[in-house]
Order: C-alpha cells, then structure tokens, then sequence
C-alpha cells in the first residue's frame, strides 16, 4: 500500500490507504463512532510527494527522477546531464548533478574515490582526488543529492566510445531541497 501498490485501481495512494483502513476494525475514540457508507475523498499527493515516497518505500520510483524534478530549481539549471557528457569535449570544465549512486576507494586507487551520480537519463563517473575528499568531505560521505564542478576526462582506454569521467574541483550537497531516501552501494 505504501509504495502505491493499489494505483491500478485508479486510487492514488491517500486514498487507497484511506480505502483498505475501511477494513480494519474500527478503534473508537471515547463515544466518537465513524459513519457508515460515508464516503470521504482525499485530495491526491503532488508529483514530488508520490516520486519521494516511492524512493522511501522501495528505493526506486516509476515515475519521473528526482533530478527531473529539480530540473526547473536555478541551482540545476546549467548542470549537465549524463547523457550530454558524450558531446561535451574533454578538458571542458561543467557542473553535473545527481543522486549518489555508489561510492567506491579501492585501496589500489591511491587515495582516489569514485562516485557514481544517477540522474534521469543515466550515470555519470566522477574522480575524486584526496584533497578534495577532504574539504568536501560531509558532503561527499553523507548526502545524496549532489553538485560536482569539474573537468571532463575522456580516454580512449583501447574501447570503440570513451571512458567519460569528471574530475571533481567543488562538490555541494543539494539535499535540503529534497531529501531522497536512496541508499548508495559504498564500497571504501
């Protein structure tokens, strides 16, 4: 019920919950007894609200991604996307924001951590440097919704398309504008 399992049925989730406690055996409150047949509409959650109770209940949402929905915030709007990393030349320097996805600090890496960003239309790979590991460090251990200033790093690597990477300078956490209960997969 919770992760809007009756929306099938054309309710929304307010009103499923609503609909199946109908069901349960009444708890009354002193004298107070509901009414019979009394049929109450709730109003409907708002795109946000469905996609983040989603994201609480099941770690995913079918509808829109959460960076889709802060596409229109001023803060995201000259971050790149994922898929427009492909046709952004290396070496340029850009923003790109996503949801903490993985993080990894392989004990081979020197030092080096790699966190993956999910945004609507795929994944970005980010390089993170040990310095600047350390002047982000809350944001880049703890928070999920994130703003990366850096540099693209595009290798050919032996492959038909190039490994895409973004050296990360800045990182800003973006979570008091939407609090995603995702977990990422940290591996360090």
């Amino acid at each position: 019920m919770q992760a809007d399992a009756f929306h099938c049925f054309n309710l929304h989730r307010y009103q499923s919950l609503w609909e199946i406690s109908a069901w349960q055996t009444p708890a009354p409150l002193g004298n107070l007894h509901p009414a019979q047949n009394e049929t109450l509409r709730l109003k409907a959650p708002v795109e946000t609200e469905e996609v983040l109770s989603d994201y609480r209940h099941t770690g995913l949402s079918l509808r829109r991604h959460p960076l889709a929905l802060l596409r229109a915030h001023k803060l995201f709007a000259n971050c790149a996307r994922a898929e427009d990393l492909k046709n952004i030349d290396n070496g340029r320097f850009i923003r790109i924001s996503g949801l903490v996805s993985c993080r990894q600090r392989p004990g081979s890496a020197s030092g080096v951590m790699f966190v993956t960003l999910e945004d609507e239309t795929g994944n970005s790979n980010i390089i993170v440097w040990p310095a600047v590991q350390e002047h982000y460090k809350k944001a880049l251990l703890q928070d999920q919704v994130l703003i990366v200033k850096g540099c693209v790093q595009k290798a050919a690597a032996g492959h038909a398309t190039p490994v895409i990477h973004v050296v990360a300078f800045s990182i800003e956490s973006h979570d008091h504008l939407m609090r995603v209960d995702a977990a990422s997969h940290d591996f360090h």
